[in-house]
């Protein structure tokens, strides 16, 4: 119903950034929802957590860590959906907000998910996959990739990748995620339109 509201505006891609809508309805539902509005609109319609299936995929990864700022409730109906996916979950880690004043995903800052993200990166996992499309997670995933860290994506990441391909996510590209991982095609920008502090 949400989709059809854009009526017959030049729409080549539609997406859904929200992973815990995908844990709680599972891998099957969810797959049967993105049948649906593809069929009715004929566009792709991409959901973060299978465009991070995807990428994960592309990077032939099977042994994930996850970096997690959900509450354990969250993270009991995640698990099951990666693992139906394919993947071993070899870690599970989260940063812990410095204030309760706000939902727990936005009050996460870069650093606290860069020092989670170095942790895990020493679980044996073949990929750090981020969780929480309301996590800051553009900066920790190059710095990591600066430092050698286990190459990680993050859910919002993998559906940029994905949106920009225009294709359902079962027909995405495989070589070009290591490039997004690493920055190359938004390095620059972000740069620019948010510098890092002096010193930082």
């Amino acid at each position: 119903a949400t989709s059809g509201q854009f009526a017959n505006a030049p729409v080549d891609v539609i997406v859904a950034a929200c992973t815990g809508a995908s844990y709680l309805i599972g891998a099957e539902r969810e797959r049967a929802i993105v049948d649906l509005v593809q069929a009715a609109r004929g566009v792709p319609f991409l959901t973060a957590a299978l465009a991070a299936v995807a990428a994960l995929r592309a990077r032939d990864a099977k042994r994930i860590a996850l970096l997690s700022p959900y509450p354990e409730t969250l993270n009991a109906a995640s698990a099951p959906y990666w693992r139906s996916h394919g993947f071993d979950i070899v870690a599970v880690a989260g940063p812990q907000p410095r204030t309760d004043r706000f939902h727990p995903i936005y009050a996460v800052q870069s650093d606290m998910v860069l020092q989670t993200y170095r942790e895990l990166s020493d679980a044996g996992a073949d990929a750090v996959l981020m969780l929480g499309t309301g996590m800051p997670t553009l900066r920790p995933i190059l710095q990591g990739a600066d430092e050698g860290l286990t190459p990680a994506v993050s859910c919002n990441l993998a559906l940029v990748w994905a949106a920009v391909q225009k294709k359902p996510w079962t027909d995405l590209a495989e070589g070009s995620i290591a490039d997004w991982c690493r920055g190359v095609h938004w390095r620059e920008r972000l740069d620019t339109l948010f510098p890092l502090p002096a010193g930082a």
